[in-house]
């Protein structure tokens, strides 16, 4: 067995604290690369520091060690996604997920601290604040608002978890048009009335056609026509 690990932890240059610990090889003590947000943002903040904790070990005692030191500092007090002892695996979705409850709270306003039920398929149902789960995430601020605010059903694949199975997009009409009513007939036989929104929605239509179709631009849109 190769004895080319050790084990590494990164420390904050403005007040010397620990914030990361790591097993490596080579550069990767050094290497910003593949680092979670959490992590980018407190180096952005802070700047780091580098020390090798130990030289030459097998992956397996690197690995051992590095779940030790994680567990003996807190994962709370650290960016690690995972209790380490894992390899470059260990960032998994439920890490992930359980690091943004982790953080419920912390450093957050008080004007924000209403919890929220998000839902992502890798990561399932995630509970907190929306600027916590923005920041745990790297979510843009606009998205995780018009999600909780029900503007959207989904963007990127986040929801709120009572909306988890509706499709992307958004969740009802604009409100100049929310009380717009059109009728539209198939050439099946088919027809249909009510807000242009839910029918684009209803039949997969174009929403740019359909306009078109309001403007008598064309005069049929997947044999729509208006009645």
């Amino acid at each position: 067995m190769s004895n080319v690990f050790y084990v590494y932890a990164h420390y904050r240059k403005s007040d010397g604290r620990i914030f990361y610990i790591g097993k490596g090889s080579g550069r990767r003590s050094h290497n910003p690369g593949g680092r979670s947000l959490y992590w980018r943002r407190v180096v952005a903040k802070h700047g780091r520091t580098v020390r090798i904790l130990k030289r030459n070990m097998p992956e397996q005692c690197a690995l051992s060690l590095e779940r030790a030191l994680i567990a003996t500092h807190g994962r709370e007090k650290l960016c690690n996604l995972s209790d380490g002892g894992d390899g470059v695996s260990g960032a998994t979705p439920e890490n992930r997920a359980a690091k943004a409850r982790s953080m419920l709270f912390q450093n957050s306003p008080v004007s924000d601290r209403r919890v929220f039920e998000f839902y992502h398929s890798k990561y399932g149902k995630v509970c907190g604040p929306k600027c916590l789960v923005r920041k745990a995430f790297g979510l843009e601020s606009s998205h995780i608002s018009r999600i909780a605010n029900g503007k959207a059903n989904k963007i990127n694949g986040w929801s709120l978890y009572e909306n988890r199975h509706l499709p992307e997009g958004k969740s009802g009409p604009n409100k100049a048009n929310a009380d717009l009513v059109m009728s539209y007939r198939h050439q099946d036989g088919r027809g249909w009335s009510g807000n242009p929104h839910y029918f684009a929605r209803e039949f997969g239509l174009n929403v740019g056609s359909l306009y078109r179709l309001h403007k008598g631009l064309v005069r049929s849109h997947h044999g729509w026509r208006l009645a």
